[in-house]
C-alpha cells in the first residue's frame, strides 16, 4: 500500500495487523471514508443527478448530514433517486470496505408519497420504511425522501 507524506511517495508496505482498541487512527480513517461519500454526493449534485431537498419553504437545500456512524441522506422521493442512492452506497461500500447495516437503516418519506411508491423505494434501497416520524420530512408539500444509514465495518 503506497502512502503520500508531505507531497512525497513513501515506500509501499503491506499492513500486517489490525488496529487496537483506543488507537487514535480509526476516527481519521472514518473521516477519509466519509469524505469520499461526501465528494461523490457533491459530484452527483453538480451533475444534476442527485436532487437535494429543502426542509422548509425557502430554506437551503440539504443532501446529507454525517454523524459518527449514522448518516442521513436527503433526496427527492422518486424511483430514479432511490436507485441512485443505492448505487452510491454500493460504490461507497466497495471503495471503503465498510458496510451499510440494512437491519438498522431506515428511510422516511413525506406524506405525499403513496404506499405503492414507498414499496418501490423499499425494494430499490433494500431498506425498510420507518413506521414513524412523518413530521421530520412533511414540512413542505413536495415529495421527499430521507434515508438514515448505519455504517459498520
Amino acid at each position: 500500500m503506497p502512502l503520500l507524506c508531505n507531497g512525497s511517495n513513501l515506500e509501499s508496505f503491506s499492513p500486517s495487523r489490525g488496529l487496537r482498541q483506543g488507537d487514535p487512527l480509526p476516527p481519521y480513517l472514518c473521516l477519509l471514508c466519509m469524505e469520499h461519500l461526501t465528494l461523490r454526493i457533491h459530484e452527483l449534485i453538480v451533475n444534476n443527478r442527485w436532487k437535494p431537498i429543502s426542509l422548509s419553504l425557502g430554506g437551503p437545500l440539504v443532501s446529507h448530514l454525517l454523524f459518527a456512524n449514522d448518516d442521513l441522506l436527503f433526496c427527492k422521493a422518486t424511483e430514479e433517486q432511490a436507485r441512485l442512492v443505492a448505487a452510491t452506497l454500493d460504490d461507497f461500500c466497495l471503495v471503503s470496505s465498510l458496510k451499510v447495516n440494512l437491519g438498522k437503516s431506515r428511510f422516511v418519506s413525506s406524506s405525499q408519497v403513496g404506499e405503492e411508491l414507498a414499496t418501490c423505494l423499499e425494494e430499490f434501497l433494500g431498506i425498510c420504511k420507518a413506521k414513524f416520524v412523518d413530521k421530520l420530512v412533511n414540512i413542505t408539500n413536495k415529495f421527499k425522501l430521507v434515508v438514515k444509514i448505519v455504517v459498520t465495518n
